[in-house]
């Protein structure tokens, strides 16, 4: 068989899928996040790419794609299904369009600590895994952004405060526009990346996300006042598609989780402490913490905290997964207690 010829078969059988590509073939893998260059999260995404490329020999590498500049979420996930990119840190609003099971770690005021989320995401991590990867996508780790505090033009001291204003909520859900709707809330969704503009225009007047994203983005600066009642965890993940997942060499698989989870774990570690620098640097320029941790306030949250979420229970959350992070919760409050 002549040269030309042998290359043209070869060719049509890699096509067909019946030759496999060489072993030692560089996989370069496109993802984007919504963090910000030399953001805490945008650090350790950085980190994780250029573990992958030195504990893999080179085999895997990633190009990172920050801030905005492939769109949100939404846009992120249409480019990685026609694989535009093959990866991404998603938001827990990316994570959600992918499956709603993840938006167990969103239910607020159903996590009392740091400790406690972080052992209800132990367990439910094989269950979600499976399920991301039955809708294409596989889960490499989980990102932390911290606790959203609500962060308002006028002072929030208590629950019908919270009710009144203009909450930012996410676009594209309308399951979750119509339940705050449904009790008595005020939401107005919009698109992450039009946040800081409706909050100059005054469409919204009050968000709620972690101390540590206003203090970066300078939403405070809008916002001067902060109610100091951690609503809910903003979590993330880091995940591939399972086309650029099956790309990569089988030896060299684990390697990139490893680093996808040591990057997990100095989330895990980093954002708690510098939440609390945050408030502190927040403070300084002018901010105003409303804090009613002790008070009748606190109170009033606390007792409609359990009739908020378990109406969440089947709408936003499928049954299986919110009675088991219920099970695994209060079993880990009763071993050891927990308090944020």
């Amino acid at each position: 068989m002549n040269v030309s010829r042998r290359i043209a078969v070869v060719a049509v059988l890699l096509g067909m899928g019946l030759v496999g590509t060489d072993a030692n073939q560089a996989v370069v893998l496109k993802m984007a996040t919504l963090a910000p260059q030399n953001s805490v999260w945008y650090n350790a995404l950085m980190q994780m790419g250029s573990t992958w490329k030195k504990t893999t020999n080179g085999q895997v590498s990633m190009t990172l794609f920050a801030g905005q500049t492939q769109g949100s979420d939404e846009d992120v996930l249409r480019k990685m299904r026609i694989n535009q990119l093959q990866g991404a840190a998603l938001s827990a609003i990316g994570l959600w369009q992918i499956d709603e099971a993840t938006n167990v770690f969103g239910i607020p005021l159903f996590y009392q600590s740091d400790a406690e989320l972080f052992h209800v995401m132990a367990a439910l991590t094989p269950v979600l895994s499976k399920r991301l990867e039955e809708r294409g996508f596989v889960l490499l780790s989980w990102g932390h952004a911290g606790w959203a505090q609500v962060f308002s033009r006028q002072p929030i001291k208590t629950l019908d405060d919270l009710k009144r204003a203009k909450l930012f909520t996410s676009a594209g859900d309308e399951k979750m526009v119509q339940w705050y709707r449904e009790r008595g809330f005020n939401p107005v969704p919009r698109a992450t990346t039009d946040l800081m503009t409706s909050l100059q225009t005054g469409q919204i007047d009050a968000l709620p996300v972690p101390p540590l994203a206003a203090l970066f983005m300078r939403y405070d600066t809008l916002t001067p006042y902060m109610l100091d009642v951690a609503i809910a965890p903003l979590l993330g993940g880091q995940v591939l598609t399972k086309r650029a997942w099956d790309r990569i060499p089988d030896a060299a698989k684990p390697a990139v989780l490893e680093a996808a989870r040591a990057a997990e774990q100095q989330m895990q570690r980093q954002i708690p402490a510098d939440e609390r620098k945050a408030v502190d640097e927040m403070e300084k320029r002018g901010l105003k913490v409303i804090r009613v941790k002790g008070t009748k306030d606190e109170t009033a949250f606390a007792s409609v905290a359990k009739a908020y979420a378990d109406s969440m229970r089947g709408e936003w959350v499928p049954p299986d997964v919110f009675d088991e992070a219920v099970r695994v919760r209060d079993a880990f409050r009763a071993r050891k207690g927990s308090s944020r």
